[in-house]
């Protein structure tokens, strides 16, 4: 326990108020920590000048006197201040590092507890709400978070420039045991491959995004659980446990595998029925708009003519 110094111990340094717009950001994050407005502002007032009185910190912060002794009573509980005289009493603050140190062990211990209360929750679970998730920091979140809970497998179709931030979690899933595959958007295979139990195909066996659907993410776990994003703009992701919509994400990507498969024992002959990167077939099922954005993409690949005709020898390259 911190040694209470007596009053004639005390030395009174001079009151100043801390910079303005620093304060400003301070008193924001302590709040969002879980201190009032008078709280955290006394607790700042405090680290610009210490010891201090209550009429000290009332004067300096702007808090009327009659809350700020109710302020700090409620900082020395919280562990925040601790009082250094009686006549008048005085006080400091509890060093920052010390205090967030306490409050992320607290916290994270009580975070621990309440997981373990919820799991014994007797609740009726709707698994069929499809969430939404809006912004690269969250669907990436999403995506590393059902990666670090899978157990049996993880399915995945995606590009390879957005996989390689998730590379690390997907080979801790591999290390305890987790069946990995993983339809590619690129060229780089042994980047993803971890081994035995991990396979990786390019999409349609050349890697080449060509539709407006190649832009989108999608993970499965378990059998149990799917996120497909769309990973450029303003990233939008629509994550579900819902049975019926994993099966068809399963479905989608395990219907990707049969193909990829497909490609590497009859390219040539799929080539020949349906053209290079089956845009006969492509044609006929995309809108109008999905066919201007897969001829301006083979376009920008060099891969179709001036005159729109899509080269024969594409599929080669």
């Amino acid at each position: 326990m911190r040694k209470v110094a007596k009053s004639s111990e005390v030395k009174r340094l001079p009151t100043k108020k801390p910079n303005s717009k620093l304060s400003r950001e301070i008193l924001s994050e302590l709040q969002a920590l879980g201190f009032s407005d008078y709280e955290a502002r006394s607790y700042l007032g405090l680290l610009a000048s210490s010891p201090a009185t209550a009429y000290d910190v009332s004067k300096t912060m702007g808090i009327p006197r009659a809350n700020v002794y109710g302020a700090l009573e409620n900082l020395m509980k919280k562990g925040a201040v601790q009082p250094v005289g009686e006549r008048p009493a005085r006080f400091v603050p509890v060093p920052p590092a010390e205090l967030l140190g306490s409050i992320a062990k607290q916290t994270s211990s009580r975070c621990d507890r309440l997981a373990t209360l919820l799991e014994n929750v007797d609740t009726e679970q709707h698994q069929d709400v499809v969430w939404t998730i809006k912004g690269e920091e969250p669907v990436n979140d999403r995506i590393a978070d059902m990666l670090d809970r899978a157990q049996k497998h993880i399915w995945i179709k995606a590009a390879d420039n957005i996989l390689k931030l998730h590379r690390d979690k997907l080979k801790a899933a591999y290390d305890r045991g987790v069946h990995i595959v993983i339809i590619l958007f690129g060229t780089d295979v042994s980047h993803f491959n971890f081994g035995k139990g991990s396979m990786v195909y390019l999409h349609e066996g050349n890697g080449i995004r060509i539709g407006d659907a190649d832009n989108l993410f999608t993970v499965t776990i378990d059998y149990a659980e799917a996120i497909t994003a769309r990973m450029k703009d303003d990233y939008l992701g629509a994550y579900t446990r819902s049975e019926p919509v994993v099966t068809m994400a399963e479905t989608i990507i395990r219907h990707d595998i049969y193909l990829a498969e497909i490609y590497g024992r009859f390219g040539k002959e799929i080539e020949e029925a349906f053209g290079p990167y089956l845009v006969r077939i492509r044609e006929l099922l995309f809108s109008r708009t999905q066919v201007n954005h897969m001829r301006e993409r083979l376009r920008a690949l060099g891969l179709i003519e001036k005159d729109d005709k899509v080269l024969s020898s594409v599929a080669a390259r």
